[in-house]
């Protein structure tokens, strides 16, 4: 397993795939993980001031797209743990994996995300993030990408809780059985 780090006062991304990067490279990327995740703080917890850590786990295919993502250790916040995978899956950057042969393969990325205010008073000094009980995690979110509707080389990403993949496979199927049996039926 590789490790991210991702803070909002500096972020640091650390991983074998990442060393082949110049120091350029892995600065712009850190430049925008820190906008994005400035961008997308929770308002909630921006108004009340809430700041903490809050460690990840995360899956990418062999291009360094996020796949999946675990919430795996909380800051003490719901907000922000509930921010963290989709925050990530929808904007993080990452670079692919490469094994020992130079050929770029899937890998599951650790890290904590560092949500930090600005401009606050400081508040205690943070802690360890606090293992999060399986049945208290906020859920898994699984991704898919998908050829952008229009294009023949654009992907969109679509994330969503296992539930939610059931809930519209389900709701596809049903629709499907109808037109089916409508087409039978001559409606």
């Amino acid at each position: 397993m590789k490790g991210l780090i991702v803070g909002v006062a500096a972020l640091t991304l650390l991983s074998s795939a990442l060393q082949a990067e110049t120091p350029d490279q892995k600065a712009a990327r850190a430049v925008t993980n820190m906008d994005t995740l400035m961008a997308y703080y929770p308002p909630h917890a921006r108004a009340k001031g809430e700041e903490g850590l809050v460690a990840f786990t995360v899956s990418l295919d062999r291009d360094g797209h996020p796949t999946s993502c675990q919430v795996t250790h909380s800051s003490g916040f719901a907000a922000l743990d509930e921010e963290t995978c989709p925050v990530l899956l929808a904007h993080a950057e990452f670079a692919p994996d490469v094994n020992a042969a130079g050929t770029r393969v899937a890998g599951t990325h650790q890290g904590v995300i560092n949500w930090q205010l600005h401009g606050y008073p400081p508040r205690a000094p943070l802690v360890a993030p606090i293992a999060v009980a399986a049945n208290k995690a906020p859920d898994k979110l699984v991704c898919h990408r998908t050829v952008r509707t229009g294009t023949i080389a654009d992907y969109e990403r679509i994330c969503m809780t296992a539930a939610e993949w059931k809930r519209g496979a389900d709701e596809v199927k049903h629709d499907w059985e109808e037109i089916s049996r409508n087409t039978k039926t001559g409606n």
